[in-house]
């Protein structure tokens, strides 16, 4: 799904379609924002379900944009699930070994939106959306939906599933 030049997405007057297709969508969604380089791509994940074919899909947006990679670990009160860690070390190995530059780094999830207005501001965003992700639960609220969401991020945005 794209949106056109600067703030006018497609779906402007029908801002429940990004949420729409997300929602209904049983595979990973690209949302373009912006027709802009991507040079860092930010992948935040908070769960360890993470699909093989998620990470082929980030691997495969950093190698043609040439993007560096920050995976983001996503905490609540503090501290991450003790299985998500190693996860995190083991995503973070994995894209290395790709030959892509990596780093990694940690959000609060209650601090997300700030974390998204002050650190991503170009490039892409990847959000590994699983059943149990705290990102599935931040965006099933009214307020903080998808839709809601990519309309005011700066970034595009990937759905991971």
């Amino acid at each position: 799904m794209g949106c056109t030049g600067g703030d006018q997405c497609l779906w402007q007057d029908e801002p429940a379609v990004p949420q729409k297709v997300v929602d209904g969508a049983g595979v990973s969604v690209l949302l373009v924002k912006e027709a802009a380089p991507i040079r860092k791509l930010f992948m935040c994940l908070d769960d360890s379900d993470v699909t093989q074919d998620a990470l082929e899909m980030v691997n495969q947006m950093a190698s043609i944009t040439g993007a560096e990679l920050d995976v983001v670990g996503l905490t609540k009160g503090g501290g991450i699930k003790r299985e998500v860690f190693p996860w995190l070390n083991a995503v973070y190995d994995y894209y290395k070994g790709k030959g892509v530059p990596t780093n990694i780094r940690f959000s609060e999830i209650d601090e997300f939106q700030q974390f998204i207005s002050s650190q991503v501001t170009e490039g892409l965003l990847a959000l590994w959306l699983g059943k149990k992700s705290l990102l599935s639960r931040l965006f099933q609220k009214k307020t903080d939906s998808i839709g809601h969401f990519v309309s005011t991020c700066r970034t595009s945005v990937l759905v991971l599933r």
